[in-house]
C-alpha cells in the first residue's frame, strides 16, 4: 500500500532513528511507493480554516501556499499514514495539532453512511527516552483524527528506553534485532495487511531486564 510518513523525528542522525529507516525500507521492498515528509524541514503553516465556510469545496485544495499544500495530490492517493514521532521533538502537540489541522481537505463527506470511500489506514511509531506519558496524549490525538475522517486507526507502537539504544555499540545494537522487527513489521503490514503481534512484542519489550549484562553495562555508567 502506497504510505505516507509524517517525520517527527529528531534531525540528527541516531541508532533510534535508524529504526525508522529500516520500516520505510520494508515497506520499499515490497515495490510500494513511500513518501517520508520531514517535518523539521518542512514549512507547514497554521490552517486557515477553510473548511468552516459554507462553500468550502473539499476537492478544491488547501488555501496555505507551503510545502505540504503541495503534497495533497499525495496524501489524497495514499493508504496508509505513518506517524513517527519522537516524543522529545520541539512543541511536540502543538506542531502535531497543525499538521492534523491541515489535513482536514482531505475530508471526504460519506452519504447515506457509506464509509467505504477512501478510508485509510493510520499507525503511529513512537519512540521516547523514560517516560512515554506524553504518548497518551498523542495516541489520543491521533484516534480522534482517524475516527473523525473514518480513518481506521491502527494504534501505536512504542520504542522506550532510546536514550540507551543510541549509546549501544553498533554490534550490540544489531544483535538485539530490533531494526530487523521493524522491517518484517512493515512487510508484513503492506503485502498482509496486519501488524504481527510477536513483532511489537519484541519491539516494546525492555532493554535492559535483570537478567541482561546490558544492565550491568549501563549500571556502570549510572545511565538507569
Amino acid at each position: 500500500m502506497e504510505t505516507v510518513i509524517f517525520d517527527f523525528m529528531k534531525s540528527t542522525p541516531s541508532l533510534t532513528k535508524s529504526l525508522l529507516e529500516s520500516f520505510i525500507e520494508g515497506i520499499s521492498e515490497c515495490n510500494y511507493p513511500v513518501h517520508r515528509i520531514n517535518l523539521s524541514s518542512t514549512n507547514v503553516l497554521d490552517c486557515k480554516a477553510c473548511t468552516e465556510d459554507i462553500w468550502f469545496d473539499p476537492n478544491s485544495g488547501c488555501k496555505c501556499d507551503d510545502e505540504l499544500a503541495n503534497l495533497y495530490p499525495i496524501l489524497k492517493k495514499c493508504e496508509l499514514l505513518v506517524f513517527a514521532i519522537d516524543l522529545e521533538y520541539k512543541n511536540l502537540l502543538k506542531e502535531l495539532s497543525k499538521v492534523i489541522d491541515r489535513l482536514e481537505p482531505l475530508f471526504n463527506i460519506s452519504f447515506n453512511g457509506d464509509t467505504r470511500f477512501d478510508r485509510k489506514k493510520v499507525l503511529a511509531l513512537i519512540f521516547f527516552r523514560s517516560n512515554g506519558s506524553l504518548s497518551i496524549q498523542v495516541s489520543n490525538l491521533l484516534d480522534e483524527f482517524a475516527s473523525f475522517y473514518n480513518y481506521e486507526y491502527l494504534g501505536h507502537i512504542y520504542r522506550g528506553q532510546t536514550h540507551l539504544v543510541d549509546l549501544l555499540p553498533e554490534s550490540i545494537f544489531k544483535s538485539l534485532g530490533f531494526d530487523l522487527d521493524y522491517h518484517k513489521l512493515a512487510i508484513e503490514l503492506v503485502k498482509n495487511n496486519t501488524l504481527n503481534e510477536d513483532l511489537i512484542n519484541r519491539i516494546q519489550r525492555n532493554l535492559t531486564p535483570e537478567d541482561s549484562v546490558l544492565r550491568e553495562i549501563f549500571s556502570a555508567y549510572r545511565l538507569i
